[in-house]
């Protein structure tokens, strides 16, 4: 089997994928389904994205339905709370020494062209963020934020598309 399908038969795993509009994320805890696998996705206090296992190590309640307390997310459960790396960094048992063990899987997260992009794949592969460079991301109506920026620029006025570019090309897939 191909390593970019790992974890999964007939998925791409080391590329980008959109998880949703930027917009529609924010502070509060989001669950969605992506490649059969759950995840929560949430903002930090600074407005970055985090995406997590939405599955706590120890009983497997979703953290979804916990709370979120600066950074962190809180299973409402026991109270296992996880940074943004998926790292357990309290544990209402043994508050001096959180279990290690006890983590979840953290994926990447971007938001560029008013979308957020998660890497699905392998954290340990290189892995570049979405490709800006190609034209069709640049057209007002796939992804420039409401004024006008592609994401992590100035505004653009007008390009014109390529006709041999696909998605996956541009993430990294193929």
């Amino acid at each position: 089997m191909r390593p970019d399908l790992i974890g999964g038969e007939g998925y791409l795993r080391n590329c980008w994928y959109v998880a949703g509009r930027s917009e529609d994320f924010g502070r509060e805890l989001t669950a969605l389904t992506m490649l059969e696998e759950q995840i929560v996705i949430y903002r930090d206090t600074k407005g970055a994205a985090i995406a997590l296992e939405d599955a706590c190590p120890h009983r497997k309640l979703p953290l979804s339905r916990g709370t979120i307390e600066g950074d962190h997310v809180v299973c409402g459960y026991h109270g296992l709370t996880f940074d943004c790396t998926g790292e357990c960094v309290i544990a209402p048992t043994q508050l001096d020494n959180p279990p290690r063990r006890a983590a979840v899987q953290s994926y990447p997260a971007e938001d560029r062209w008013g979308f957020l992009w998660l890497w699905m794949g392998d954290p340990e592969a290189g892995r570049p963020g979405p490709d800006h460079r190609h034209s069709q991301f640049r057209q007002p109506v796939l992804g420039q934020d409401a004024k006008g920026r592609d994401g992590d620029g100035p505004a653009i006025t007008s390009t014109s598309p390529t006709t041999s570019w696909t998605p996956a090309m541009s993430l990294g897939c193929i």
